[in-house]
Parts: C-alpha cells; structure tokens; sequence
C-alpha cells in the first residue's frame, strides 16, 4: 500500500509541474527525457503501469480489479483537473485515455506474472 501512494504522489508531481518537458529534471536519464518529450501522452501510460499492477494485486477474481481502475481514473482526474491551476499547463482528456490503458496493462502484465509464478 505504501508503494502505491508513493506512485501516486510521483503521478501528481510530474502531472503538476510547471514545464511539461523534464528537461530541468537531473534524476530522469536523457534518453528517457527526449523519449518523454517526443511522446507525450503516450507517456502519461507508463507510470500507470505498475499502479495497475500494484492495485490489480488486491483483486478478488477475475482478469483486472475494476476497484483498480477506479482509483487509476480517480488519480487520472484529480491529475487533469489540478492542471487547471496551473497557468502553462492544460487538462487533456487523451491523458485519461493513455492513463487507464497504461493500468489495464499494469493489470495484464500481474496476471501474467500470478500465472507464472504458480507454474514455478
């Protein structure tokens, strides 16, 4: 649980800078940075990945945990929405898409990794 919120305090910081490129981040490896700023919102999938993956781990049954993708559209939102309050920044409704596709790969990628660690 402490990962997750984790993850989702990382979403927000990145979803509320200023300057949408991180180009003033030292920590985010360059080749990371220029791929960050050619895709844009694709980008906005890849921290939702494992947040799919780590809430998918509560699931009761089935192929992905719709609790899950609640909350990934709950933080996908409150993401969108803080940027209005921030004058060089703008809500798109194509980040909430590429967020929710980003945890229902998340939530692939555990059940796959479930499936494979009952085999072994």
């Amino acid at each position: 649980m402490v990962f997750i919120l984790l993850l989702i305090i990382v979403i927000f910081f990145f979803s509320w800078l200023k300057n949408p490129n991180f180009d003033h981040i030292s920590v985010i490896p360059v080749w990371l940075n220029n791929w960050s700023n050619l895709h844009g919102q694709l980008r906005t999938s890849v921290p939702f990945i494992p947040l799919g993956f780590l809430l998918n781990t509560y699931r009761k049954k089935g192929l992905i945990s719709l609790t899950g993708l609640f909350i990934s559209f709950i933080v996908l939102v409150i993401a969108e929405l803080g940027q209005f309050l921030i004058p060089t920044r703008y809500p798109d409704l194509m980040d909430v898409f590429f967020g929710l596709l980003g945890s229902i790969v998340g939530m692939i990628f555990q059940n796959i990794f479930k499936k494979i660690e009952t085999k072994i």
